[in-house]
């Protein structure tokens, strides 16, 4: 959950988290955008959170959502909890013996924000919540045996450790699984050289890894802030 930057210009309401809002923006939400009541309470109660532009852009996570229920996901694993709203979309489209595996480094929203929506939603009993570092989970799981057991992936915590995360959940999934990273884009800094800090560079770092990884398939995204969706072969 750690996102230092500044970027602060998403905008959030109770009917989703856009990137921009445009005329555009506002037609493809009102032509494509389907939310839960639980997504709707999260979002309205996390709009006036200092913090409320950590979240993933409400078209990326249903887009990411489809596809977990596309492939019929069942084991998934989602770095970077913040408030629970990406756990929340995932664990809504999982079946009944669904699990996310929610890895979170600080708990200060699980209570009033995150398990009043899961409870809400009726998806609580599909979310393992694990409080502490996540590489070192995802460690233990792999360490653990069960490495290509998981069906989907979403990163979206510190920046830095974007490469680490990757390359750990590439372990853990499966073959034809999916792992999605969110800000690859990072509001356009990812191009400009003059921005050395840790979180660019480390979004900078796993877009290159990505680029040429021939393990996977790839799709780098210009929605919200930049999505990479990738396959493992």
């Amino acid at each position: 959950m750690i996102e230092t930057s500044n970027i602060t210009h998403k905008t959030v309401t109770e009917f989703g988290c856009v990137q921009n809002d445009s005329k555009i923006d506002r037609y493809i939400n009102d032509h494509s955008l389907r939310l839960s009541d639980a997504q709707k309470w999260l979002l309205k109660k996390t709009k006036d959170d200092p913090k409320a532009y950590y979240l993933i852009s409400s078209l990326e996570m249903q887009l990411l959502s489809n596809m977990c229920y596309a492939i019929n996901a069942r084991k998934t694993i989602d770095i970077g909890v913040y408030t629970g709203y990406s756990t929340l979309s995932i664990a809504e489209v999982l079946p009944s013996d669904g699990c996310v595996l929610a890895l979170e480094i600080t708990d200060a929203y699980l209570k009033d924000y995150c398990i009043p929506a899961w409870k809400m939603a009726n998806v609580e009993s599909k979310i393992d919540f694990r409080l502490g570092t996540a590489t070192q989970t995802l460690q233990n799981l792999i360490d653990n045996g069960q490495s290509e057991t998981f069906d989907f992936a979403l990163i979206d915590a510190d920046k830095q450790n974007y490469s680490n995360y990757y390359e750990l959940c590439l372990k853990l999934i499966r073959p034809r699984g999916i792992i999605a990273i969110d800000n690859v884009i990072w509001s356009g800094l990812v191009v400009d050289e003059t921005d050395q800090t840790s979180e660019t560079v480390g979004i900078r770092e796993v877009n290159d890894l990505i680029a040429g990884d021939n393990r996977v398939q790839i799709s780098l995204l210009n929605l919200g802030d930049g999505l990479t969706i990738v396959v493992k072969k």
